[in-house]
């Protein structure tokens, strides 16, 4: 069987120890890009977003180490 690496926001907030809104921010900023690190999806009549978590936390690992203040906007 195979696993689904794509999570909801609330899951990938949970597994990378920020808020949703954090994450929202980090999008904003460009820090994550769609299609990378997150994509919409149409579930259940429903558009969602989904967050490929373990490139999310690489690539923020990456921008904490060239930026601090990316972590003073973590909530």
């Amino acid at each position: 069987m195979k696993i689904n690496p794509w999570v909801s926001e609330s899951q990938a907030s949970k597994q990378l120890c920020v808020s949703e809104t954090t994450i929202r921010k980090w999008c904003a900023f460009g820090y994550l890009k769609k299609g990378t690190h997150w994509r919409k999806e149409v579930l259940g009549g429903q558009e969602t977003i989904l967050y490929r978590v373990d490139w999310c936390e690489e690539e923020m690992n990456y921008w904490c180490a060239q930026d601090a203040r990316i972590m003073d906007m973590a909530a």
